[in-house]
């Protein structure tokens, strides 16, 4: 009986912690407040947070698909400049992260 009541508690507990994170998560992409502490760091500083990415694609910027577009049109960058995007899958968040290849180095233009 003891071990029971322990394995219930222990379930709570990993629920109760889940749904927090989840909810501080939405809580956060909705208010727009994450992301902009990664602005303008380097591919490389995204990679020691947060690991490799589920999803990592290399485009020229004129190729680029219309989640990109609006910020691209707000950009004098040149059509070929390349543009990696990169997207890590989270429980109760995904994070996207828009990296432009400036003089040889990635940097982050745009969190979402």
């Amino acid at each position: 009986m003891k071990i029971f009541l322990k394995i219930v508690a222990f379930i709570i507990l990993i629920a109760a912690t889940t749904i927090c994170g989840w909810k501080s998560g939405r809580e956060m992409k909705k208010s727009n407040q994450f992301g902009d502490e990664y602005l303008g760091q380097s591919k490389q500083a995204i990679l020691a947070e947060f690991g490799e990415p589920e999803i990592s694609v290399q485009k020229s910027a004129s190729k680029y698909n219309d989640d990109f577009e609006f910020f691209y049109d707000g950009v004098n960058c040149h059509p070929e400049a390349q543009v990696t995007y990169l997207k890590y899958e989270q429980f109760w968040n995904d994070v996207e992260f828009w990296l432009l290849n400036t003089n040889s180095q990635e940097i982050v233009v745009l969190v979402k």
